[in-house]
């Protein structure tokens, strides 16, 4: 058996009413990460721009249901990716501050608790201490 070295990237959604678990909403998969964002999300934007003011048929119910998008679901690699920022493991990588990173015992680590926020001018300007 050969080993592959393709990268699934999945788009995970939830239903909030009815409250539900974790559904995988679409999957991109190549050798690497996907190239752009607005490539890997082209299709959803798509698809929620048809859903969101017709909803769907739901053939259990016979009802039509209404489609909202409340929010991105991500693990930290995927929400860096997104955002086009560093990756978790980056020496300015926390999303909440602005510390920077200490390279020890062979990995980035944020020692420091209390730092200066990182707010959303300085996050749009990319601006870094």
């Amino acid at each position: 058996m050969s080993s592959s070295r393709a990268q699934p990237w999945s788009i995970l959604g939830r239903l909030t009413s009815p409250k539900t678990a974790m559904f995988i909403v679409g999957v991109f998969s190549g050798q690497t990460k996907p190239a752009n964002v607005s490539e890997y999300f082209q299709d959803l934007i798509n698809e929620m721009s048809d859903l969101q003011p017709h909803g769907y048929y739901h053939v259990g119910s016979g009802n039509r249901c209404k489609i909202h998008f409340d929010r991105l679901i991500a693990d930290a690699p995927a929400r860096a990716f997104i955002r086009q920022v560093k990756q978790h493991s980056g020496y300015f990588s926390c999303e909440k501050c602005c510390v920077r990173g200490i390279y020890t015992f062979g990995r980035v680590t944020l020692p420091n608790i209390g730092c200066a926020r990182r707010f959303d001018d300085s996050f749009r300007s990319r601006l870094q201490p």
